[in-house]
């Protein structure tokens, strides 16, 4: 069994790699298979740690005297520190996982000092690389604890199954007379299966969305209304390409069950003519779809319909290369940044890929437009008051629990 202090060796070695690999990406953060043009930079996030806060005033402040204030950075490191305890590892223990708390203060407080240490380090990193970092430490630990990898697998599997009635049900008995408007607006309300939320919520949304599911299935007279009235949901921006000329979509999952809703609008791509490539997640965090998890899936009889589809090589499948809830971009799969390139439109379910192809960077006073190559459909529910900072710098503040399809295209 792995010592306490290897441990900890082990996680300041795994800050110090990221942390080059950072550099290099910050003195040339140009990546040419996503950025719109040469002299256009790829940032990894909306933010970044040394100009981040509610207000200009808090963010300028931040960006001038974060390095010099010890005030900020204890209360940056103190908030990270109590994130990671009452969302990250609060949850496991009400799934029953054997967590001390000796050794689970130990931890944080070992964490808590690295952060301190590095802090002018840390100060130039984006959110999306800070949370990559601290997903390996937590993964570390996990490790020196025993537990399983995928720590969500059992939550994963319920999900499944109880999407898995919802969606044979459309299927089987409606999917010829659902509309666009339908299959995209279960496809974005699907998107509150998410761990990062806490049980009781994700709990009262399966119980509900089968009323909502039967709604919709009585040709709800509200849908088109809140499909094309509300100003969060750019509709037409899905509307005209999917109904367009044939096209090669790279589309992006997000969590476990929520992805059978994401099937039914790739199916319905897929009966238009389009090519798809679905890529879900290399490795398991909270209740993000997985590779493999999705291989296992596609073997059962429930989904053999679309079978043809990967035979003819209209549906493939691909593994992006990521463990973090916010892909960094700069470390994909090639298989991934293959399918991009080919792609003439991306598809993104969730909060956490909307935050790692971010259309603004963030400074103090100033908000600096980025473009891509690629024509991108954000899909998802607005959960987290972060995300509600970074959608804000797009339109105007929107409300938590919002349904949002936005797009970064020429459409627009």
């Amino acid at each position: 069994m792995t010592s306490f202090n290897t441990l900890i060796q082990r996680i300041d070695s795994s800050f110090l790699a990221l942390n080059e690999q950072i550099k290099v990406q910050h003195a040339c953060p140009k990546l040419a298979w996503c950025v719109g043009s040469f002299n256009q930079t790829y940032y990894s996030s909306y933010h970044y740690i040394d100009s981040f806060g509610t207000t200009n005033f808090q963010r300028t402040s931040n960006y001038l005297f974060g390095s010099l204030l010890p005030v900020i950075r204890d209360k940056f490191i103190s908030s990270v520190i109590d994130t990671l305890r009452c969302r990250y590892y609060e949850p496991l223990t009400k799934l029953s996982y054997s967590i001390s708390d000796r050794d689970l203060n130990l931890f944080l407080l070992n964490l808590d000092e690295l952060l301190f240490s590095y802090w002018h380090q840390l100060r130039s990193w984006s959110f999306s690389e800070l949370f990559s970092f601290l997903n390996k430490a937590c993964l570390l630990f996990n490790d020196y604890l025993d537990l399983e990898t995928d720590l969500y697998k059992n939550v994963k599997q319920e999900h499944f199954q109880r999407c898995l009635t919802m969606y044979q049900l459309i299927r089987d008995d409606y999917y010829e007379t659902l509309s666009l408007q339908a299959l995209c607006y279960l496809s974005i309300r699907a998107n509150w299966l998410d761990c990062y939320l806490e049980k009781q919520r994700v709990d009262s949304f399966l119980s509900t969305f089968p009323e909502e599911i039967n709604d919709i299935l009585d040709n709800a007279a509200w849908l088109d209304k809140f499909m094309y009235d509300n100003p969060y949901i750019d509709f037409d921006s899905l509307v005209y390409p999917i109904m367009g000329a044939s096209k090669h979509i790279l589309y992006e999952l997000d969590n476990h069950g929520e992805f059978l809703f994401d099937l039914l609008l790739i199916e319905y791509c897929l009966l238009q003519g389009h090519t798809i490539t679905i890529a879900a997640k290399g490795a398991p965090i909270l209740n993000d779809i997985t590779y493999n998890d999705l291989l296992d899936a596609f073997n059962l009889p429930n989904l053999n319909h679309l079978t043809p589809y990967i035979a003819n090589s209209q549906l493939t499948i691909i593994n992006n290369g990521s463990g973090d809830v916010i892909p960094l971009r700069y470390l994909m799969s090639d298989a991934y940044i293959n399918a991009y390139q080919k792609a003439d439109l991306v598809i993104m379910k969730g909060q956490g890929n909307f935050e790692s192809f971010p259309l603004k960077r963030s400074f103090p006073l100033i908000n600096k437009k980025v473009n891509y190559l690629k024509d991108h459909i954000y899909l998802f529910g607005l959960k987290s008051s972060f995300s509600q900072r970074s959608f804000s710098m797009l339109k105007t503040k929107a409300p938590i629990d919002a349904l949002v399809c936005h797009a970064s295209m020429i459409l627009n």
